[in-house]
């Protein structure tokens, strides 16, 4: 195991300068209009883009201050633009956790769940805005655990649009 992940970095560190490497780091604008609903949400992504492969880091709060929890989930996702100047892309989570915290937590306070996305980036000097269609556990694997937070929070249900808006630093290898 080892070996492999020696391997796996030793590729990427000879691949990564060939390509122009950028930094996108934007907010969630969808949830900023949760703070008029019962279940608030705040949300962002941190991605190093280079070729035609996104790696993020997505970090989002949902609270509500009418019951007595909240939930904190983190993700790390993997976006491929398969037509890279058009800036289609498909994404998928490689691994998504949530931990619920407060006393109307259930009993379970941990979660992992996954997502699948689509979307499309609009890439402006500086900055871009990314509408995408994200499906939460596509796969029905995880329905007990997310009907709790589903009552509460719009954007755990099965179907949630985004709209990320951010900045945007390119060419970081030179």
């Amino acid at each position: 195991m080892k070996r492999w992940l020696l391997f796996l970095l030793l590729v990427l560190t000879l691949l990564l300068p060939a390509y122009s490497m950028s930094l996108n780091i934007g907010i969630d604008g969808v949830a900023l209009d949760s703070f008029f609903l019962d279940g608030k949400r705040i949300g962002g992504s941190v991605a190093l883009r280079y070729g035609k492969v996104r790696c993020s880091l997505d970090l989002a709060y949902a609270f509500d201050l009418s019951r007595e929890y909240s939930l904190l989930d983190i993700g790390a996702a993997v976006d491929v633009y398969p037509f890279d100047n058009l800036g289609l892309f498909f994404g998928v989570d490689l691994i998504r956790y949530g931990r619920y915290f407060g006393s109307g937590s259930p009993d379970k306070r941990d979660i992992f769940f996954s997502s699948i996305r689509i979307g499309w980036t609009f890439s402006f000097p500086y900055f871009y805005i990314e509408p995408r269609l994200v499906i939460t556990d596509p796969a029905r694997l995880n329905q007990d655990a997310l009907a709790h937070l589903t009552k509460s929070f719009l954007c755990y249900g099965n179907y949630y649009a985004a709209l990320l808006i951010g900045i945007q630093i390119d060419d970081l290898m030179r």
